[in-house]
């Protein structure tokens, strides 16, 4: 269930609202209304109502990044009870509230004759400290209507070539028991909305839920077995093949045969089911017979896997536009793991031994640890230094941002404001 704001509500960001007894999500739209160090807006805006199905009940669970504060109430046409709030402390004003909407208009038509009425206040911060908030007005009908039409959703899957996921939800009320089908079984089956795949070819997918009936056609695809490889092999469990990181399963996926000879085993695995194609890999004395192991690998780049021969081709990515450097190095590092290629010590300038003639100043303001980046690391060993810690690594210079010859507390401040994405020269 999604809930978008409507008429001039602007701004939207995803929390979410668990249904406890059905695992149903809301994402709660919010609309900006002033910062924690301005004045906060009245006009708290209130988005459209949702309806759950009958008798269920609610847990609140929020996932924004920055929550600041919700509360959920019952309404009735009597009364208005809390059920349920959090606030905490954010901002540096402090401002942090459930913001409460006018019940007067909440209750009136809102659930059949013995339903329930929830009403979800909130508001979060963003990196900026803007304040978003909104309210959510909750719906359990005494009796959930029936849907008069439904559709199927093919779901983005995990990465499992064996499976495919499906849904079916009712445009227009709530759906009873749904009954699921393959046009051949052979090809694929499914049950609760998920298809496995048995070889290759195109089945229709069927979800029936009284005289309701949706249709997909799926395509099972042709895998090639040579995409992937022989991990390793023993006398007592036989061999192992991996496929896009998932383990085959032998009898299913492939078939084994094995060739034994003085000097060692040649295993080949011929691709059965979803699989053609073959693979191929020879063993070489008893060695090669040890317990499977988990590969393992210096960095994201590394190519070669520390604990057998396997290799997957990775190479490291350098670009040679700009240096990283430290107190004592510059150097060019991979995009893709931060690993250095390699260190060069640094030549300074003769007239300031603060200046590299290869890499330029050493202490750029903010930069406290002379990593190349300013960034939340800088931040906190700022922060850290400011409140007495004894900090290893940090340059002095880098931590004067406001230029003035000294570090105290004004500094942190600049440097905070411009890790939140003020317009701030820095030095």
């Amino acid at each position: 269930i999604r809930a978008v704001g409507i008429g001039n509500h602007y701004g939207e960001a995803k929390g979410t609202f668990h249904i406890s007894s059905h695992g149903e999500v809301v994402e709660l739209p919010g609309e900006c209304i002033g910062t924690t160090s301005g004045n906060l807006s009245d006009d708290i805006p209130y988005y459209q109502q949702v309806i759950f199905p009958a008798h269920t009940s609610f847990r609140v669970d929020c996932d924004i990044y920055h929550i600041a504060a919700y509360a959920l109430y019952q309404v009735t046409e009597e009364n208005v009870t809390l059920i349920e709030e959090y606030t905490s402390d954010v901002g540096s004003s402090g401002q942090s509230t459930a913001f409460i909407y006018d019940f007067k208009y909440v209750y009136e038509d809102a659930a059949q004759e013995g339903g329930e009425v929830y009403l979800l206040s909130y508001s979060w911060l963003t990196e900026k400290d803007e304040i978003y908030a909104g309210n959510m007005l909750l719906i359990i009908p005494s009796k959930a209507p029936d849907a008069t039409s439904m559709t199927m959703q093919h779901v983005e899957n995990d990465g499992d070539f064996r499976k495919e996921y499906f849904n079916l939800t009712g445009d227009d009320g709530v759906l009873g028991a749904i009954t699921w089908s393959s046009s051949n079984t052979s090809i694929a089956t499914v049950k609760d909305g998920t298809a496995t795949l048995k070889k290759p070819g195109t089945v229709t997918i069927t979800g029936t839920c009284g005289d309701l009936v949706e249709t997909y056609e799926l395509t099972a695809p042709q895998l090639q077995l040579s995409d992937g490889y022989i991990f390793d092999y023993s006398q007592a469990k036989g061999a192992r093949v991996i496929y896009d990181d998932r383990l085959l399963t032998q009898g299913t996926d492939y078939v084994l045969t094995v060739k034994e000879e003085e000097t060692g085993v040649t295993v080949m695995a011929t691709g059965i089911g979803l699989f053609t194609g073959e693979l191929m890999k020879t063993f070489d004395g008893l060695d090669s017979l040890a317990d499977p192991h988990t590969h393992s690998f210096d960095n994201s780049c590394d190519g070669t896997c520390n604990g057998c021969d396997f290799t997957r081709g990775n190479d490291h990515n350098f670009t040679y536009e700009n240096w990283s450097k430290n107190a004592t190095h510059h150097y060019y590092v991979c995009t893709t793991c931060g690993q250095p290629k390699e260190l060069f010590d640094h030549i300074f300038d003769p007239q300031d031994d603060t200046v590299c003639t290869i890499c330029g100043p050493l202490h750029t303001p903010g930069d406290v640890n002379s990593d190349g980046n300013i960034n939340s690391l800088d931040g906190l060993m700022l922060m850290r230094y400011l409140n007495g810690w004894e900090v290893n690594g940090i340059s002095e210079i880098a931590m004067d941002v406001s230029g003035n010859g000294n570090v105290d507390s004004l500094d942190g401040l600049i440097l905070m404001r411009y890790l939140n994405g003020w317009d701030i020269k820095l030095g």
